[in-house]
C-alpha cells in the first residue's frame, strides 16, 4: 500500500502564561499537550507544508502587531506539526540541540 504523507506546521498564539524552565508536555496546560481554544488560540497564525528537512516559513505579522499594541498579551506561540495519515512522527530540534545550525531560528523582517 502506498501512503502519501502530508506534514504541516502551524503557529498558534498561546493563551496561558508559562515559564521555559518549568513548562512540559503536561504543565501548565489544562490537558497534556495543550487544548485548542483554552491553552492556545484555535485559529493558526500561519502554516506551511513540510518537505523533508526544509525550514518552515510562518508569517506571524498579525500577532507581532497585536503584541506591540498590547505587550501584556504576548504569551508567545507554539508551533505544532501535524501529519496525515495520523501516526507519523516528525522530529523538531529545540533550542538546546547540540548542533547550533540545527536549532530553531526566528528571522524578523521589518518593512516600514
Amino acid at each position: 500500500m502506498n501512503h502519501k504523507w502530508t506534514f504541516k506546521a502551524a503557529a498558534f498564539r498561546l493563551l496561558v502564561p508559562w515559564e521555559p524552565e518549568t513548562a512540559t508536555f503536561n504543565s501548565p496546560w489544562s490537558q497534556p499537550g495543550l487544548a485548542a481554544g483554552v491553552d492556545y488560540a484555535a485559529d493558526p497564525l500561519g502554516s506551511d507544508s513540510l518537505h523533508g528537512s526544509d525550514w518552515i516559513d510562518l508569517d506571524v505579522t498579525g500577532a507581532v502587531r497585536a503584541w506591540l499594541a498590547h505587550p501584556d498579551q504576548n504569551l508567545g506561540l507554539v508551533i505544532m506539526i501535524t501529519a496525515a495519515p495520523q501516526g507519523a512522527h516528525y522530529w523538531v530540534n529545540t533550542s538546546d540541540y547540540p548542533l547550533p545550525h540545527r536549532q530553531p531560528r526566528l528571522d524578523i523582517t521589518y518593512r516600514p
